[in-house]
């Protein structure tokens, strides 16, 4: 994204639109040896945040995608071929950033929902990602449950 001597890919709601994690594996790959050569050793990324607001600011396009179990089964994939090129991954942004309406670059964001529906559609990406192996978790929004 900030190197413009490197291959280009297409965002990663493209690469979840092609519902094969092995596409998603690849890219990891080379986005990882390719970095890897720059002396790069760690990338903040895969984000791991379902895209559900369409008023969302930020992630857009930078998720996986607005099914948890896909954008699950991509993180996975990601992390799994960055780890096979040699870099380390950190998930993003937790507790789940995809369904506020606010840029986190500007304020903090609040994920208004109920425990509940955190567990059946924010976390289980993280939950995915952490059982992959990531690096790093990295925070974001405040998440303010209901129950």
């Amino acid at each position: 994204m900030r190197l413009s001597a490197v291959e280009y890919f297409p965002h990663p709601m493209a690469f979840g639109a092609t519902h094969n994690p092995a596409y998603v594996e690849q890219w990891g790959e080379i986005v990882a040896e390719e970095s890897r050569s720059l002396g790069i050793a760690w990338n903040f990324f895969p984000i791991a945040d379902v895209q559900i607001n369409p008023k969302n600011p930020i992630i857009n396009t930078r998720s996986f995608g607005e099914d948890p179990t896909e954008v699950s089964a991509m993180v996975s994939a990601y992390i799994k071929g960055s780890h096979a090129g040699g870099m380390l991954t950190t998930l993003k942004h937790f507790p789940g950033h995809g369904d506020t309406d606010t840029d986190s670059h500007l304020q903090l964001s609040r994920v208004n929902t109920p425990m509940e529906r955190l567990n059946e559609v924010e976390l289980p990406p993280f939950e995915k990602g952490i059982a992959a192996g990531t690096d790093a978790v990295m925070d974001c929004a405040r998440s303010v449950s209901g129950d």
